[in-house]
């Protein structure tokens, strides 16, 4: 029984980091949110308006 218990908790294991590497755009996002949040206002405008630059760099491009 412990040597199945065992198995089953490294199974386990293996199974949740697979769907952290799975899910680790999810994750990226929400970290890069909490950075945003307890960083200053000044860094986040920036960062809002460099994605502003990349979104118009796409549309020019299509």
């Amino acid at each position: 029984m412990k040597i199945k218990k065992f198995t089953n908790i490294k199974f386990s294991i293996f199974y949740v980091i697979g769907y952290l590497y799975l899910k680790r755009h999810m994750f990226l996002l929400f970290f890069i949110k909490i950075i945003e949040k307890t960083t200053s206002l000044k860094y986040t405008k920036m960062a809002n308006f460099k994605n502003e630059i990349k979104l118009n760099k796409l549309k020019n491009h299509f």
